[in-house]
């Protein structure tokens, strides 16, 4: 199995994690599915930031989906979760 960004993601299903996309907006939720492929995930339990608006509200969201060409980012809530991650799956592999 090959080290990818799609297979790390597909071992981070379950971890919160902030999506920004091309249009500056922010999405925050837990990672559903992930497609190592595309890039396309599935977040559920989904907070929404629109940042080109002025005055809106965050919106709740029970699960939202994005297309892999839309991201621009992945944040992760802390950099000790990605370690954590990361040498699971170098593990995995062996």
């Amino acid at each position: 199995m090959r080290s990818t960004l799609g297979n790390f993601l597909k071992n981070s299903v379950g971890r919160v994690v902030t999506i920004e996309l091309h249009d500056e907006t922010a999405l925050e939720g837990a990672l559903y599915t992930c497609d190592p492929k595309t890039l396309n995930i599935e977040l559920s339990d989904v907070t929404l930031y629109r940042r080109r608006i002025r005055d809106t509200k965050a919106v709740q969201l029970t699960t939202f989906f994005v297309k892999g060409r839309h991201i621009r980012f992945i944040h992760f809530d802390s950099y000790s979760q990605v370690v954590r991650i990361l040498k699971r799956s170098f593990r995995k592999k062996r």
